[in-house]
């Protein structure tokens, strides 16, 4: 497969000077590997957009509508059979790269996930989602699809894709990998990211969890019903479940 070519998607928002430096690295990861870089910028003010269509093989802008809808947005732009999603603020080490190529030879999708989760809406989608696709990490962006298993899918795109994708595909029965990987130190003041980068908010991410369920709830047979139904949180149980497991 990945003689066919790797297409490797980024979102970004004020970006400018991290996007330099992933494009650099995912290159010289990829040197003896057919691939090509796809950037969908959230139209960033901080000119973004001119040096990502200088470095990268496709580089557009569109309004703001977050970073889940920009990675749908390129993996449908995406020309090669791999496809892998990563986030632009350097927080996803592209070293990793070639073990997630390595491994989608076994699987429809791959996951890189990180051994530590900082916060608690990431504890919680571990400890609910993640039991359900066996996967530690399920708002990680880091991952590889197979291009043929995106086409089968009709996501509704909004902020639930990373979540959705991973169980609705459990449903339907493909085969979900993961890698894990020690992730580098958060930065500070992550100010440029607002509301479209790397990985959601506390309540972005309890949103996350919740929607996706009640997604599936609403489209599950009886049968299935019965299985999600006791995950069925509002925000507050799952915030104080959580904090309450913490101490």
């Amino acid at each position: 497969m990945v003689s066919n070519g790797v297409s490797i998607v980024t979102t970004t928002w004020n970006e400018r000077e991290n996007i330099v430096k992933l494009i650099s690295a995912v290159r010289n990861v990829l040197r003896n590997i057919l691939h090509e870089i796809i950037v969908v910028d959230d139209n960033s003010p901080d000119g973004t957009i001119q040096v990502a269509k200088r470095l990268a093989d496709v580089a557009v802008t569109k309004p703001m509508e977050g970073q889940t809808k920009g990675l749908l947005y390129g993996m449908k732009l995406a020309k090669y059979p791999l496809i892998i999603t990563i986030d632009a603020d350097l927080e996803n080490d592209s070293i990793h790269i070639p073990e997630l190529i390595q491994q989608i030879a076994n699987f429809d999708i791959v996951v890189a996930s990180r051994t530590k989760l900082p916060r608690i809406s990431e504890i919680i989608a571990s400890k609910t989602l993640g039991k359900l696709v066996g996967v530690t990490d399920t708002l990680s962006n880091f991952r590889a699809y197979r291009k043929e298993t995106v086409s089968k899918f009709k996501l509704r795109g909004g902020e639930t894709f990373g979540a959705e994708f991973l169980v609705i595909a459990k449903k339907k029965g493909l085969a979900i990998g993961e890698i894990r990987y020690e992730p580098p130190p958060r930065r500070e003041n992550p100010q440029n990211r607002r509301h479209s980068q790397s990985q959601p908010t506390d309540d972005q991410g309890i949103n996350q969890v919740s929607n996706t369920l009640h997604i599936l709830n609403s489209t599950a047979k009886a049968k299935e019903q019965g299985t999600f139904r006791h995950f069925r949180f509002r925000r507050s149980i799952f915030a104080c479940s959580s904090i309450t497991s913490m101490t």
